[in-house]
């Protein structure tokens, strides 16, 4: 979504992105489009603020795993 402070996807701007597994059983049959409203945080691989990624595969990049948790497989 644009907003004023980034009003476009383009090399070098600000961006927020989430990447969804398409491939669970919660968005297996959904259209990209739909991702977000078919996915829970399980299905969340990746997730991007201000261009930095901040989590990959269920590991938090600076603080690592939390106790008790595991990483995505």
């Amino acid at each position: 979504m644009a907003t004023p402070i980034a009003s476009a996807l383009e090399v070098a701007a600000v961006c927020d992105l989430m990447a969804v597994a398409p491939d669970s059983v919660r968005t297996a049959g959904s259209m990209p489009q739909q991702f977000a409203f078919s996915a829970t945080a399980s299905d969340v691989t990746a997730v991007v603020i201000a261009g930095e990624l901040v989590a990959s595969n269920g590991v938090h990049v600076r603080l690592g795993l939390r106790a008790g948790c595991s990483p995505r497989r």
